[in-house]
């Protein structure tokens, strides 16, 4: 590519693109989490499940269902990397190279850098739909990439990074694709093979765009049925191969208006009691803990970008018409219903809370998307793209570069309050494994005994997971010590009967091992053959180790 101008070969989009991706990975997440040897900044609870679920995963058969993961829960919590938050589409393609990975191998920290490019990527190329100025687009870029809901989820919640679907469905939205039934459908399967809530939030862009196309082009329609076919079936497939069904009765979960939005959420920099984004802005007060699910602090310099753009919405009036054009009532009444969802029933507006009552039958299906404060992200990105746009239209291209080149220049340096201490919490652990609180020998005596290790109960043991799952991991058993995003209760319920009707009546699985809580091991303890079994608290655990006298090394 030729820039006539200067008879110079011109830099590529992309380049430019991936330079602002990466300053933001850098700033926020640091070089430490990409080396793919490196566990030991994955081990709070959250990024621990994440690895852990594919730890098992590399090393599991595959199935029919290419996403289950059945040495990860076992028959009693029905296991897939889906619902544990393992992203499906990086985990499958790499246990197709698991032969040729290191050992342990972590994919999350390359998954954040890649989320961090194509934010920068697509909103290049949203931006590019309102300006081709260069400064502008850099500077509007950056608002992007140090966007707040983005930079709060590195290295927590690491399937969340992939906020730049958003901003791809929103450029597909803003300028059509020449392929519509290629584009949508495969940015749809690649979101489902992702995050089922960042593939609600998709396929409700894809469906306002959809709506507007069926308005707008009435010899189109025939063409958009099979678009509409397509998608459906696409994510369909990509759900059932990454293990979405095999939950059973478990997708829905407790929490639905506790991990909600709060009104205030746009000017609120805080996260919890100790995370602030903002040296200047105040934290705001709140009703839930769980309001952090909806945080969509706008960012200083992303305020200042849409306190000015509304400055020129009173000046330009008629672009206020231009908005409800019919093409477009499909979006704003999409926007409206994701912004009602995020807020839920209980609608908190500060510390004060206001609830309107909603049918059983509703909030039994609402409760899929618990965490329903997620769902006003899509919203966010659209109201920092129209603030930009705004400014882009009201100013010469000077003054409007000059503008968000300040406030981009705000939100990096007052965001910092949040980034710099993440940056430095990610980068302060390096090692190739984990720590472990089980120190006697009878566990590395054990671990080669053993084909699996069950957790019973599993509800009173559930906060020592980790702690069994690590421990089954480096010795190669299977496990039901896990932690899922989603658990069918009647089936956890059926199964552990099962397994303490058997303890009880003295018929242990001779490969497997056992970690009971206090009352199980009172049971057992009447019915195991002293001579043969081991029944010991060890580290502070009750184990049970059927045949250990026969099974150990000196046998």
């Amino acid at each position: 590519m030729l820039d006539v101008t200067t008879g110079r070969r011109a830099i590529p989009d992309w380049v430019y693109a991936s330079i602002l991706g990466l300053s933001g990975l850098i700033a926020v997440v640091g070089l430490s989490p990409l080396d793919p040897t490196n566990i030991r900044w994955l081990a709070d609870s959250d990024p621990l499940k994440d690895y852990l679920s594919w730890a098992f995963f590399r090393h599991a058969p595959w199935g029919l269902t290419l996403g289950a993961n059945p040495n990860f829960g076992l028959d009693k919590l029905g296991s897939s990397v889906l619902f544990s938050n393992s992203i499906p589409l990086f985990a499958l393609v790499f246990k197709a190279f698991r032969a040729v990975l290191p050992e342990p191998f972590q994919y999350l920290g390359l998954w954040m850098l890649v989320s961090f490019l194509l934010q920068g990527y697509f909103a290049w190329r949203l931006l590019g739909t309102v300006t081709s100025d260069l400064a502008a687009r850099i500077s509007g870029t950056l608002l992007f990439v140090f966007a707040p809901p983005l930079m709060m989820r590195a290295g927590v919640h690491h399937d969340l990074v992939e906020q730049w679907v958003l901003l791809a469905a929103l450029w597909l939205y803003v300028q059509p694709p020449v392929r519509p039934m290629l584009a949508w459908p495969l940015l749809s399967v690649v979101t489902a093979l992702s995050h089922p809530y960042l593939l609600a939030m998709v396929l409700a862009l894809w469906a306002a765009g959809w709506a507007g196309r069926w308005m707008a082009e009435a010899r189109s329609r025939p063409l958009l049925a099979a678009e509409g076919v397509i998608v459906a079936l696409g994510c369909a497939a990509a759900l059932w191969q990454s293990g979405a069904f095999l939950i059973g009765r478990g997708v829905g979960r407790e929490g639905f208006a506790y991990y909600r939005m709060n009104v205030n959420a746009l000017l609120n920099p805080r996260v919890d009691a100790v995370s602030r984004w903002s040296y200047v802005m105040p934290a705001l007060s709140g009703v839930s803990p769980g309001e952090y699910e909806g945080f969509s602090f706008l960012g200083l310099g992303g305020l200042a970008c849409f306190v000015s753009a509304l400055g020129t919405v009173l000046v330009h009036r008629d672009r206020v018409r231009a908005a409800f054009q019919r093409r477009l009532i499909p979006l704003w009444i999409v926007c409206a219903g994701l912004t009602l969802l995020a807020l839920s029933n209980q609608v908190s507006v500060g510390s004060h809370e206001l609830t309107y009552p909603l049918p059983e039958s509703v909030l039994r299906g609402l409760s899929v998307f618990r965490a329903s404060g997620r769902f006003f992200l899509p919203v966010f990105y659209l109201i920092v793209f129209i603030s930009i746009a705004q400014i882009l239209l009201s100013f010469p291209p000077r003054v409007a570069g000059v503008l968000l080149a300040v406030f981009a220049l705000m939100q990096i340096v007052d965001t910092s309050a949040g980034w710099l201490p993440r940056r430095e919490r990610l980068n302060a652990r390096h090692g190739r494994t984990f720590s472990s609180p089980l120190r006697d020998p009878f566990w590395s005596q054990a671990g080669p005994l053993y084909r699996i290790l069950h957790m019973v109960r599993w509800g009173s043991l559930r906060g020592d997971w980790a702690v069994f799952a690590i421990y089954a991991d480096q010795h190669r058993m299977s496990t039901d010590s896990v932690y899922l995003t989603r658990v069918d209760e009647d089936r956890l319920a059926s199964v552990e009967s099962r397994q303490l009707e058997q303890l009880g009546r003295g018929q242990f699985e001779p490969s497997s091992m056992y970690v009971l809580d206090h009352d199980v091991a009172a049971i057992v303890a009447g019915r195991i053959d002293p001579a043969v079994d081991l029944l010991a608290n060890i580290d502070g655990f009750w184990v049970l180790a059927p045949r250990w006298h026969t099974l150990r090394p000196e046998h």
